[in-house]
């Protein structure tokens, strides 16, 4: 939901230099976006859903919708999955957090009540911290669309498994003072 609902906005000035966004045109897909949420979250309390089929249709929905993102170039459209992927998080954040405060409630374990809430703000900094990658390495919105930006500095299968192996300390490495390095590997 992190990523569904708040990606636009580290990935925005990548947008602006590939697309030629203009910053009212940043700030149209971001009502879009808010005007989702609205309404998702207004259809999500008045419709009555199994949480496991709401949950996963919306992070469905989310991972769906980004993609369009970066697969689509018309602005029109992009409003159009924007204020899909606002609706889609709304769905999400409440009946993840009815599900879970419902489950919590009665282990008497108030505290964990705030855990719930995490997985928005991981999505956020993993999202965040993908953009400033990747920017860093110069690369094109088209250009993250690729796993971990795998083809981003030429790199290969090879590199990508290094990646995934090593995990996001390699990963790091690439986003020094010095500027991005030639390859993965």
């Amino acid at each position: 939901m992190g990523i569904g609902r708040f990606a636009f906005t580290p990935i925005l000035p990548m947008m602006q230099q590939d697309a030629g966004l203009s910053v009212a045109e940043g700030g149209w897909l971001a009502s879009a976006n808010y005007t989702g949420y609205l309404l998702g979250a207004l259809w999500a309390t008045a419709m009555r859903v199994r949480p496991v089929t709401a949950i996963r249709g919306g992070l469905v929905g989310i991972g769906l919708v980004t993609l369009g993102m970066g697969l689509t170039h018309g602005f029109a459209v992009w409003v159009i999955l924007r204020g899909l992927a606002g609706i889609a998080s709304a769905w999400v954040l409440i009946h993840v957090s009815a599900w879970c405060l419902a489950r919590l409630a009665p282990l008497g374990r108030p505290r964990l009540n705030g855990t719930v809430f995490s997985g928005v703000g991981s999505g956020i900094a993993v999202a965040g911290g993908l953009c400033v990658a990747f920017m860093r390495m110069q690369a094109s919105a088209a250009q993250s669309l690729d796993p971990i930006g795998d083809r981003l500095a030429g790199g290969n299968d090879r590199d990508l498994a290094r990646v995934r192996r090593r995990g996001w300390c390699h990963v790091r490495r690439l986003v020094t003072p010095d500027g991005p390095q030639a390859s993965l590997g």
